[in-house]
């Protein structure tokens, strides 16, 4: 049974400054350096976007996002010190109520003194400020934050519970296309409820709650999250609580008018609730917003062109590490009508799976028999710590059946490994699945470590050995080095012993290609360049050179990983510039378009 409980910590946390204008008012005259106190919770995104990723939600549920990331972790009550918007002190001067905040009344005086001390959070003037800005959706950076309360989460097995569903219909401010039906909706929640309670072994269940009729929302793309859904919030009567999730769902073609293809607030528990918008009615796209609502980070890839294993704060040349890049977890991508299974590692830290499903090795060697990750029953996985490097490994068996039969990659069934990565206050700790064949390349599917092979991690103090793999079930013995030693093998790299060796043949099975189409491209001549490839949560790369009588430029980059699909090019009158765009889904990449020019008249 999950308890929550306040744990009150005063104190200042941080003093940030630094932070740049234009997000950062200026302020003149006597009211130079106004200033006012906000007390609410910390509320993050999953993901960094063009605005805020972190705001303080207010007991009235009005958001206010600021433009530092770095304040507090997500759930803490907080007190935060923010600027007074300079639209805010030229309505008070001029003695007119506040925009956005019509019902409090602020004294020039009230205003004055705000000057030498923040105004208090249950002041007029705090008030006013904090509907304003959540009413403007622009980031505000905070001076300090002081936490008042830290929520933790007693340890013990997840509790079972209902988690109630509320959806606005929204057509954000300039997207056209049709809108979700209320029975797509309905369609998509259940989608999204029999992934989860099949996952979490019934511990979640998601029922639907209210569905808006679809409104016209005041709010671009481009603005602030927060605001989105704050004003969807006031739309429905939403009101935040445990077990309680707020999603707003946008047309499909929102995506390109700048929008996310998903974006969900991060929770620090199963009962967190959480916000949520997704730009499409598919039920994978929900079931992977949900999984941050409760508390579940990215899984990600490390791809590297001849290593399988690397130390992630030091990334060598070569390596990258892909944010959506395990194709067999529904914390990554997702095909449209399927999500495979959540990772054991993942599965572990929300309590849908316990110690009889893993086994931890500390030290020597242990040989495990693991079952397939998506059987959802008996030992899946084992966890060790390498003693030299401190970094925490996974090893798993996926063999392609249930949920990890329909993949938006053709990924080998096998054995793999997986990495935990660090907790920091900014990001919750995700997973990396490492690649047993390292090639770079986006569209290698083969990751699994094959019979009588052997990994090495990078730190040299783990190592794990496959012997058998069966259709139901794989042989896989674990190596933890001594004090002062390393593991057999090369740090970082898979070793393969011959099928005479291993008793038995064990043929590397081939990767089929997974083919992204190269975009359309067109360009026009006011500079108005559009392209498209075609599927779903497609993202583009877009670059432009300049031509200068027969040599072209240096090729710089235009647009990296947009999800929109056209854009007004501008330039000097008798420029030439060429353009070539190429698509991305899933990891994979398109070859480019040919260039095209366009010659500014």
């Amino acid at each position: 049974m999950r308890e929550h409980r306040w744990v009150v910590v005063v104190g200042v946390v941080a003093v940030l400054g630094g932070l740049a204008s234009p997000a950062v008012y200026a302020f003149s005259g006597e009211s130079d350096g106004a200033e006012v106190s906000v007390e609410g919770v910390v509320e993050r995104l999953s993901d960094v976007t063009s605005g805020s990723d972190v705001a303080v939600r207010l007991p009235s549920g009005d958001r206010v996002p600021l433009t530092d990331g770095g304040v507090t972790e997500s759930g803490d009550r907080v007190r935060v010190t923010v600027p007074v918007p300079e639209d805010v002190v030229d309505d008070i001067r001029a003695g007119r109520p506040v925009d956005g905040a019509e019902e409090h009344t602020v004294t020039r005086s009230e205003l004055r003194a705000s000057t030498l001390r923040p105004a208090p959070s249950d002041s007029p003037l705090s008030h006013a400020v904090a509907e304003h800005i959540a009413e403007e959706g622009t980031p505000v950076a905070s001076r300090e934050a002081v936490v008042l309360a830290h929520a933790e989460v007693a340890a013990g097995a997840a509790a079972s519970a209902v988690h109630t569903v509320t959806v606005a219909i929204v057509r954000p401010k300039g997207v056209s296309g049709t809108v979700a039906t209320a029975a797509q909706v309905a369609a998509q929640v259940k989608g999204a409820d029999t992934y989860w309670r099949e996952q979490s072994g019934g511990k979640v269940a998601l029922q639907l709650g209210t569905v808006s009729k679809p409104y016209a929302s005041a709010y671009t793309c481009r603005d602030s999250a927060f605001a989105v859904w704050t004003e969807a919030a006031r739309a429905t009567g939403f009101r935040e609580g445990p077990d309680k999730h707020l999603v707003v769902v946008l047309p499909r073609t929102a995506v390109d008018a700048g929008c996310s293809y998903g974006l969900a607030s991060m929770g620090h528990d199963l009962s967190s609730g959480g916000v949520a918008y997704v730009s499409d009615t598919a039920w994978p796209v929900l079931a992977h917003e949900f999984g941050h609502n409760l508390g579940l980070a990215h899984a990600k890839g490390l791809r590297c062109r001849s290593t399988s294993d690397a130390d992630l704060a030091r990334l060598p040349g070569g390596c990258r590490v892909d944010e959506y890049g395990d194709p067999f977890d529904v914390m990554s991508a997702s095909s449209q009508g399927n999500a495979g299974s959540l990772s054991m590692p993942q599965a572990v830290r929300v309590g849908f799976a316990g110690t009889g499903d893993y086994v931890d090795v500390a030290a020597g060697s242990r040989t495990v028999t693991l079952r397939p990750v998506s059987g959802l029953s008996g030992v899946r996985a084992a966890r060790v710590r390498d003693p030299r490097s401190g970094a925490v490994y996974w090893v798993e068996y996926r063999d392609r059946g249930g949920r990890d039969a329909g993949l938006y990659m053709p990924m080998t069934a096998g054995v793999r490994v997986l990495r935990e990565e660090a907790a920091t206050t900014e990001q919750w700790p995700g997973t990396v699945a490492l690649d047993a064949s390292p090639t770079g390349s986006g569209s290698d599917a083969d990751w699994s470590l094959p019979a009588g092979s052997t990994f090495a991690s990078y730190g040299g103090g783990v190592g794990f050995s496959v012997g058998a793999v069966g259709r139901g079930a794989a042989t896989v013995t674990v190596n933890v080095a001594a004090s002062g030693r390393a593991v057999a093998g090369t740090p970082g790299k898979v070793t393969r012993r011959s099928a005479a060796a291993v008793g038995r043949p064990s043929p590397r099975p081939t990767a089929t290609t997974v083919r992204v189409a190269t975009p359309s491209l067109s360009v026009a001549r006011n500079g108005r360049v559009t392209w498209r490839s075609p599927g779903r949560a497609v993202r583009y790369d877009a670059r432009i050179r300049r031509v200068v009588g027969r040599s072209t430029g240096k090729e710089q980059v235009w647009y990296s990983k947009t999800g929109r699909t056209s854009a007004l090019l501008k330039g000097t009158r008798g420029t030439t510039v060429q353009i070539r765009v190429r698509a991305t889904a899933g990891g994979t990449s398109s070859t480019w378009s040919r260039w095209q020019a366009v010659t500014f008249r």
